[in-house]
C-alpha cells in the first residue's frame, strides 16, 4: 500500500472513477506539500532549559488545497513545551481562515510514522542530546544586515563637561554603505549625574567636493567681523559650486579643505568655516591673501560636513546610567541618518548634570532600510 494513494487492487477496473481515486490522493499531497509559506508577526524564541517555543504573535500558514486554492491558516500567539525527541506540529485545514492549535508529537523510529499525514505540517523537532530547537516550516526571518558602533566620548572617572567630544575609530568603510541609523544609547561610567539632564548629539561627517577644474573664485580680505576674515566668492564663471546657508549645501563649522592648483598657498589648506552666504564662505586665516579669477584648475576643494544625525538628542535624566529610561527619547533625523563609505561617525555633550556624571559613552545600531 502506498503512503498517498489507495493501492490498485484485482477489482481495480480501469475506468476513471477506479483509477481517479489514487491519483486524487496522490495529487493532494503533492500540492499540500507545494511553496507552503509560514510566518510569524513577531519574534520567535526557543528556551532550551524548559523545552518551550514561543511566538510573540501570529503565525500565518499560506497553502495550496486540492482544488488549487491558495488559503491561509493561522495559529494565535502562545507557547508548546516540548520533551526531549518530541516535534511540534499542525494539521492543515483547507477552509481559508481557520485557526490551528500546536501540539507535540514524539519521534517513534521503526514504527507507522506520526509525521507522514498528508496535512500534518512539521515546525520544528526538540533535539534530544542537545535540547536545541531545529526548525522544519518554522524558521527565523532573514533579518537586514545590522552593524553596531561604539563612541567613547569621556573616559570612566572624570566629569563630563559640555562639548565634550568623542569618535569612532576611524572612517567608515564600503561595508557601511546602504545602511540608516536606527536606534542610539547613552550611558554614564560608573558614577551617575544629579540634577538635570545631560544632552548628547550624534553627527555624521562626510566630505564632498564643490566645483571642478572650471570653478573660479575671487578671494578677498574684507577685515570684517576679524581682520583676518577670508571670503572665497564664486564669481560665476565654471561649474557652479552651489554655496548657500543650509544643511544640504555648507554651513558654519563646517571644514573646508582646499588643494586648489591656482590659489596662493595661503589661501590653500584646511579652514573652519565661519559664515556662508549665497555664492561665498568665509573663513579666518592670518596668512590667506586677496586674488581674483582663480579658478580651481587640477586641484579640488572639499567640504566635511558635519550633519546631525538626531533631530532630539539622547538624554540621560538624573540619577540614571543610561538613556534607557529617558523621560525624552531620542528622535533619529531621517535627513541625515543614511551612511556610505568614508563617513566619520562622532558624539559631543550639549548640556551635563548639574553634579555631572563620570565617563559617558554612545552606542548606536544602523541596519538597511
Amino acid at each position: 500500500m502506498g503512503n498517498f494513494f489507495t493501492a490498485l487492487t484485482a477489482e481495480t477496473l480501469w475506468k476513471y472513477t477506479h483509477m481517479n481515486i489514487p491519483f486524487n490522493e496522490l495529487d493532494k499531497a503533492i500540492t499540500y506539500l507545494k511553496n507552503i509559506v509560514v510566518s510569524c508577526d513577531g519574534a520567535l524564541s526557543w528556551d532550551s532549559s524548559t523545552g518551550t517555543l514561543s511566538w510573540a504573535s501570529t503565525i500565518r500558514i499560506h497553502f495550496n488545497t486540492a482544488a488549487g486554492n491558495l488559503v491561509q491558516n493561522t495559529i494565535a500567539t502562545g507557547s508548546i513545551a516540548m520533551t526531549d525527541g518530541q516535534f511540534a506540529y499542525v494539521d492543515l485545514n483547507e477552509t481559508n481562515g481557520t485557526a490551528l492549535t500546536v501540539s507535540a508529537g514524539n519521534i517513534s523510529t521503526g514504527a507507522a510514522s506520526n509525521i507522514l499525514a498528508y496535512n500534518r505540517l512539521v515546525l520544528g523537532y526538540r533535539n534530544a542530546a542537545s535540547d536545541d530547537f531545529y526548525p522544519v516550516y518554522l524558521k527565523p526571518p532573514m533579518k537586514p544586515e545590522t552593524k553596531d558602533f561604539f563612541i567613547p566620548i569621556v573616559e570612566d572617572g572624570v566629569a563630563c563637561t559640555q562639548w565634550a567630544a568623542g569618535a569612532m575609530n576611524g572612517v567608515l568603510p564600503s561595508s557601511w554603505t546602504g545602511l540608516n541609523l536606527k536606534e542610539v544609547i547613552a550611558g554614564t561610567g560608573s558614577q551617575v549625574g544629579v540634577g538635570s539632564t545631560m544632552s548628547i548629539g550624534l553627527y555624521r561627517l562626510r566630505v564632498s567636493s564643490i566645483g571642478d577644474s572650471t570653478t573660479r573664485f575671487d578671494i578677498t580680505r574684507p577685515g570684517t567681523p576679524d581682520a583676518n576674515t577670508t571670503r572665497y566668492t564664486w564669481d560665476g564663471t565654471g561649474t557652479d559650486p552651489v554655496i548657500t546657508n543650509t544643511l544640504a549645501s555648507l554651513q558654519p563649522y563646517d571644514t573646508a579643505y582646499i588643494q586648489a592648483q591656482n590659489f596662493s598657498v595661503g589661501n590653500n589648506g584646511q579652514k573652519m568655516i565661519t559664515a556662508v552666504g549665497d555664492n561665498w564662505f568665509e573663513t579666518i586665516d592670518s596668512g590667506s591673501l586677496e586674488e581674483n579669477d582663480k579658478t580651481i584648475g587640477t586641484g579640488s576643494i572639499r567640504i566635511g560636513k558635519g550633519r546631525p544625525m538626531l533631530s532630539t538628542e539622547v538624554t540621560i535624566d538624573s540619577d540614571e546610567f543610561s538613556s534607557l529610561t529617558a523621560a525624552t527619547p531620542a528622535v533619529i533625523n531621517t535627513d541625515y541618518d543614511d551612511l556610505q563609505a568614508g563617513d566619520l561617525l562622532y558624539a559631543m555633550i550639549s548640556a551635563v548634570h548639574t553634579t555631572p556624571a563620570e565617563g559617558c559613552y554612545l552606542t548606536g545600531t544602523c541596519r538597511l532600510p
